[in-house]
């Protein structure tokens, strides 16, 4: 489709513009008829619009019937001849191929109860995709930069650009728009700084720049937003303090990840007593979690995200409707409160990667925590003999470039530790995400066949995860080696004219420890969708162990072209060794090994072998219980055992005794240590946090 700059969108605002002094009749507008005639020559249409007749009368390919719901694959307009006017004016405009379509509205309620829909109860104009139309509009290419489209729709109290190839600065006279109670300008390729301009719009609710391109500090006139309730700027390039932030009285929601802030979080967060959900990431902060965050007592979901934070875990006891804690990828020590565990809502902790204190940890998880967090001390499998490694990951076992990529195609939830039969490699997945109840999918499979290689099967599935995926090679032979990965995008499309192909997908590659690649975009690098493409590292095995970890940190896109389409994403690796190996016999499988699945995650009550996981991980993730919407049990732990089997919480307080005081076997880093008998009469020792 045709390019269409903003004076043409300019245009049906103006054919509205003088709508407002009343409606109704049996034709449209004069003035109305004379911008339809002027847009379709504009853009082209063929067949051309017919003007002989009138454009509200549905005859001579003129379509006027479209219920507000839905859509009919026909050219034409849906015109508003209510009220006491003798004309009609233009609501919606569609061409007969399906590729745009334009929705105006006078009114106060929506067209479409869809959460991408939504009109403006003034003068304006929606440009949005939805899963409503087979061959949703985008507009392309348009740059925001034109001054007159936000002159003629000062009226408009809902205004939605978002999900569209929108490029250019977002101009001051958006300020005009006074009477904005919601706007969203996410998914684009804007450029330039949020304008001061925005501390005009005093009546603004909720407002949506993630993913916008937008850069530079936040201007200090958005403190004068003080209905603001819900605002969303993750994925952006935004620098600076966020100060200001924190002077939002009326925020409920704020979510910013994925930008380029920097200094310590302020306290005056803690005055927002408005909050429910407080998602803060990837800021350069360096300094301790506020403890005026206790004062918020409506907060449910708390994010505080790699943000180089330091110190120890604050009181946060008066945070009783706290479901979701995630205090991951930070700097944190000390002894990890349980007074966590206590908070009656809470159902997710997850502090991966952070420096507790551990060291009076019982049983064998001291002498081994250090395996697989430092890649030491894990040569007890199979010892400097391994030296070759291939994993397809995601997908079953493949012959591909000479060599049997073995199998990986487990579904791995938010916490998961898993090894193979011959436990010469493991995959760690964590990460919880919970979007409106969108289950994301750990092993994603590609919906047409890869190219780009000789060897497509290796790339038709792949190993995701919302937030960090580490692969272990265990029992490395120590030496040099050379890392392939392997990697084609086989979620985000390939639609340059429509929205399915707005996604992006951004994550960081470590090898050793080491970064290798940062903001890495398959499809950028690949020039394109289902194309493979392999990076070939260097790496040093010194403590027969290889880590390769794969984490996103807050960039790219959230829900394009579906829900949780983001995170790392891996579709096959395979390691060489690049020094002799005459005289190594590659290790085996045992003939009676099996994989193993661990949930990493924990409960209330946990087995010291899950402990050894969590101490391994530097994680704890509390899962009291699951959802209902999930449709799933109650699932605290699963035994270390091959086939694993599941215990409720309930369970372990029966078979501790309510964790009676009789049954207590000692105090370790995390809690104390009960003795247990489980219903199969298994002995066993269990941690309560």
């Amino acid at each position: 489709m045709e390019e269409l700059p903003l004076s043409i969108l300019f245009l049906f605002v103006l054919l509205l513009h003088g709508a407002a002094q009343g409606q109704q009749q049996r034709t449209l507008d004069p003035t109305e008829v004379e911008a339809l005639r002027v847009f379709g020559s504009r853009i082209g249409l063929s067949p051309a619009w017919n003007f002989s007749v009138d454009p509200c009368s549905g005859l001579y390919g003129w379509n006027n019937t479209a219920p507000a719901e839905r859509y009919q694959p026909a050219s034409g307009v849906q015109c508003d001849c209510s009220g006491n006017s003798s004309v009609c004016h233009v609501l919606r405009l569609r061409d007969s191929s399906g590729n745009w379509e334009f929705l105006f509205s006078f009114r106060s309620e929506p067209w479409s109860k869809h959460d991408h829909w939504y009109t403006s109860s003034g003068i304006g104009i929606l440009i949005q995709p939805t899963v409503l139309v087979r061959n949703s509009f985008v507009v392309h290419e348009v740059s925001l930069a034109s001054h007159i489209f936000f002159s003629y729709v000062a009226n408009t109290n809902n205004s939605n650009i978002g999900i569209n190839r929108l490029r250019g600065p977002l101009p001051a006279s958006f300020g005009r728009l006074t009477q904005l109670r919601s706007m969203g300008i996410g998914t684009n390729y804007l450029t330039g700084s949020l304008p001061p301009e925005i501390g005009n719009l005093r009546f603004l609710e909720q407002l949506y720049m993630d993913s916008s391109g937008l850069s530079g500090e936040i201007p200090p006139q958005l403190e004068s937003l003080q209905r603001l309730q819900i605002l969303s700027i993750s994925d952006n390039n935004f620098n600076g303090s966020i100060d200001v932030l924190g002077n939002l009285s009326s925020l409920q929601e704020l979510t910013m990840e994925g930008n380029r802030f920097r200094g310590q979080l302020p306290s005056s967060l803690g005055a927002l007593q408005n909050l429910t959900k407080l998602y803060i990431g990837d800021v350069s902060a360096g300094a301790r979690i506020p403890e005026s965050l206790n004062r918020l007592s409506l907060l449910s979901r708390l994010s505080l995200r790699n943000c180089e934070l330091s110190g120890s875990i604050p009181d946060f006891s008066n945070m009783t409707r706290l479901v979701f804690i995630d205090l991951s990828f930070n700097q944190l020590t000390g002894v990890i409160p349980s007074s966590l565990a206590s908070l009656p809502s809470l159902e997710n902790l997850n502090i991966i990667w952070n420096s507790f204190n551990v060291s009076n940890a019982q049983g064998q998880t001291a002498a081994e925590m250090n395996c697989l967090e430092t890649r030491m001390g894990c040569n007890a499998v199979d010892a400097g003999r391994n030296f070759e490694l291939s994993i397809n990951c995601g997908g079953p076992a493949v012959s591909a470039d000479g060599m049997t990529f073995t199998e990986d195609s487990s579904s791995l939830s938010e916490a998961v530790y898993y090894s193979n039969s011959s436990q010469s490699w493991a995959v760690s997945s964590t990460g919880y995400v919970d979007f409106n109840g969108n289950t994301f999918n750990s092993v994603p499979t590609a919906a047409t066949r890869v190219t780009g290689t000789r060897d497509s099967s290796l790339y038709q599935t792949a190993r995701a995860s919302p937030t960090s995926l580490k692969y272990f090679g265990l029992g490395m032979v120590n030496g040099p080696y050379q890392v392939d990965l392997h990697f084609a995008e086989i979620v985000i499309q390939d639609d340059s004219s429509g929205w399915t192909g707005l996604g992006r997908r951004f994550f960081d590659v470590y090898i050793q420890g080491s970064r290798v690649l940062q903001d890495f975009d398959i499809r950028a690098e690949a020039n394109g969708s289902y194309i493979a493409i392999v990076r070939p590292f260097p790496a040093q095995v010194s403590n027969n162990v290889l880590e390769i970890h794969l984490l996103w940190r807050g960039k790219g896109t959230c829900c394009s072209p579906a829900p949780l389409s983001f995170g790392p994403l891996i579709s096959a690796i395979r390691v060489r060794p690049e020094f002799d190996t005459s005289g190594l016999i590659p290790a085996t499988p045992s003939p009676s090994s099996d994989s193993k699945v661990v949930p990493i995650g924990v409960g209330v009550g946990v087995s010291v072998a899950v402990v050894f996981l969590a101490a391994i991980f530097a994680i704890l993730f509390i899962r009291k219980r699951r959802r209902l919407k999930y449709g799933q049990d109650e699932e605290d732990l699963r035994s270390l055992e091959a086939k694993p089997n599941l215990y409720s919480y309930n369970d372990l307080k029966i078979a501790t005794r309510g964790f009676a005081p009789e049954n207590k076997l000692g105090q370790g880093g995390f809690g104390s240590v009960y003795k247990g008998v489980l219903p199969n009469g298994t002995i066993v020792a269990m941690k309560e946090l």
